[in-house]
């Protein structure tokens, strides 16, 4: 069996039963007879302790760049990497897998929150309900300057149409929306209910336009201004995928200064260029609805996180 480090444990939070998501995971991977290190360590050391263990799980503080993986490769001993997460942003994966090294996610624990994540911020920025908490908070009662849009009978349009486009598309279709797709592998089979249609059909044609694709940094922006001008009138961007898909610049002059001048009426935003954001133009527009990366911060999520670490495991080591 194999010896593992759970890095970063604290980031793992607690699962939906109020449990150290760390404590269950060790506990668990226990059971399945391997021996387990819960312990943060400073690079330096990580250096000098990683090329003692056979995997190792990591959250977002630790990077495995190509320092880290040399040391790791002196010994020949690590063989697998596991990012309890889905961005893979501080592991050098093309790297670590030239030295043999399997680099593995948990891309679905996260699915159904994002989704949620999503609609909620349809309705905060369809409903003004971010400048309007605000404005209530400094005894501001603002009741004619928030005149906003219903959700039912508008379109979603989704770029990108993997499993968490089509939970969204789902609980969209549930509130009345009429939901439309475009995915560079073409139409999906069994999703009849929703269109198919152009990349730039898509653009021109969607209230909503929410993003489902990874960032190719070969490609840059999905979202330029050519794009983004290119959208409905009115429309609003949801972007929790990649906040190197838009250029924030070109969204804010999209946005325009004011409702007489906008093209578009509002973008709800997870994620960003840079994070943590400086973008003051963007923190203060009043038709911008932002959380700060917490699409994947629920305890259902944390939960089914460990679940798909336990099965990655069982999936490397038991039987071999």
């Amino acid at each position: 069996m194999a010896k593992i480090l759970i890095s970063d444990g604290s980031e793992l939070k607690v699962t939906i039963q109020w449990e150290s998501l760390d404590k269950l995971l060790m506990e668990k991977l226990q059971q399945l007879g391997h021996e387990v290190v819960v312990e943060h360590y400073e690079p330096e050391v990580l250096k000098d302790q990683i090329k003692d263990f056979d995997a190792i799980i990591i959250g977002n503080t630790t990077i495995m760049d190509a320092e880290m993986i040399d040391a790791a490769a002196e010994t020949g001993k690590l063989k697998l990497i596991i990012k309890a997460g889905i961005s893979l942003d501080n592991v050098d994966l093309a790297y670590a897998q030239s030295k043999g090294m399997i680099v593995k996610n948990t891309p679905e624990c996260s699915r159904n929150a994002i989704a949620e994540l999503i609609i909620g911020h349809m309705v905060s920025v369809s409903r003004f309900l971010f400048d309007a908490f605000i404005t209530m908070k400094r005894n501001q009662w603002e009741q004619s300057s928030y005149t906003g849009i219903e959700l039912t009978n508008r379109t979603l349009g989704l770029v990108g149409f993997d499993e968490t486009a089509r939970i969204l598309a789902r609980k969209a279709a549930a509130l009345g929306l009429t939901v439309q797709y475009y995915d560079e592998k073409g139409p999906a089979e069994g999703y009849e209910d929703y269109q198919y249609m152009s990349f730039e059909d898509v653009l021109k044609s969607s209230t909503f336009l929410s993003l489902h694709v990874p960032y190719d940094p070969q490609k840059g922006y999905l979202f330029t201004e050519k794009e983004l001008m290119s959208m409905e009138k009115g429309g609003n961007l949801i972007n929790t995928s990649d906040g190197r898909l838009v250029d924030e610049q070109a969204l804010i002059k999209a946005l325009g200064p004011s409702m007489a001048e906008l093209h578009l009426f509002g973008a709800c935003l997870d994620v960003y260029e840079q994070e943590p954001t400086t973008n003051r133009e963007l923190l203060a527009h009043d038709r911008v609805s932002l959380t700060p990366h917490i699409g994947h911060e629920t305890y259902e999520s944390n939960t089914q996180r460990i679940e798909e670490v336990v099965e990655i495991i069982k999936t490397q080591w038991v039987g071999a």
